[in-house]
C-alpha cells in the first residue's frame, strides 16, 4: 500500500514560522530546523521525498530533510551544496547540475527503489535533474535519528531559506506523478 506520511513536528529552536507561501517554514542557516517524531524509512524501502524549497546561492551545504545514523550508508540525507540539488547515502552521495539557490521556488524531489536501475532518481521543478547507482555504499537507512527538516542529524549545515510542502511516501514515485502533483496540496 502507498503511502504519505504526515509528519507530526516538533518545533525545535528557534523556529521562525513566516507566513509566506501558505506558512512555509523560514530557516535562518543557523539553528532553525524541524524535528519530527517520524523515524523516516528505513532500510533499503522505496521512498519518495519532495518539497518546495526558495534560498539564495551559498557555496556551503544545506540540508533540506535528513535521517538515519552517522554510520557510512546508514543516513538518508536530501540537500544542496553550491546550489545544486544532491542526494547522500551517509557516505556518498551525487550532485545535480541546475543551480537552483536562485531566490526562487523550486520543486524538488528524490526517489529511491532498490529493485530498480537505476536506483536513485532526482528532480527539479517535475523534470529529471540526475537518475544514478551509488556504488561504494550499501544503503541501509537507520531509525537512529528521526526525520529532519532544515539540518542534518549531527547538527551541521542548517538550511538557508524557506521550505514549504514536504512529502515523504514509502514509494518510488514517477516521473509523471511528481510532475503533475507537485502543485497539489494534500
Amino acid at each position: 500500500m502507498h503511502k504519505i506520511y504526515t509528519l507530526a513536528l516538533s518545533i525545535c529552536i528557534p523556529l521562525l514560522m513566516m507566513a509566506q507561501n501558505q506558512n512555509a517554514l523560514d530557516f535562518d542557516g543557523t539553528n532553525d530546523y524541524v524535528e519530527t517524531d517520524f523515524a523516516g524509512i528505513s532500510g533499503t524501502g522505496s521512498r519518495t521525498v519532495e518539497a518546495w524549497i526558495k534560498t539564495p546561492y551559498l557555496a556551503t551545504q544545506q540540508v533540506i530533510t535528513d535521517w538515519g545514523s552517522m554510520t557510512t550508508g546508514q543516513r538518508f540525507t536530501f540537500n544542496m551544496i553550491a546550489g545544486k540539488l544532491r542526494c547522500e547515502i551517509g557516505g556518498q552521495g551525487v550532485t545535480g547540475s541546475t543551480t537552483i539557490s536562485d531566490n526562487n521556488w523550486h520543486h524538488v524531489a528524490v526517489t529511491f527503489n532498490n529493485n530498480s536501475s537505476p536506483k536513485f532518481r532526482m528532480y527539479v521543478d517535475g523534470v529529471l535533474e540526475a537518475s544514478f547507482n551509488l556504488n561504494n555504499v550499501t544503503m541501509n537507512t537507520a531509525t537512529t535519528n528521526s526525520f529532519r527538516i532544515g539540518r542534518r542529524v549531527d547538527n551541521v549545515n542548517h538550511f538557508d531559506g524557506v521550505i514549504d510542502e514536504v512529502r515523504v511516501w514509502n514509494y518510488d514515485r514517477s516521473a509523471a506523478e511528481i510532475a503533475s502533483n507537485m502543485g497539489a496540496e494534500f
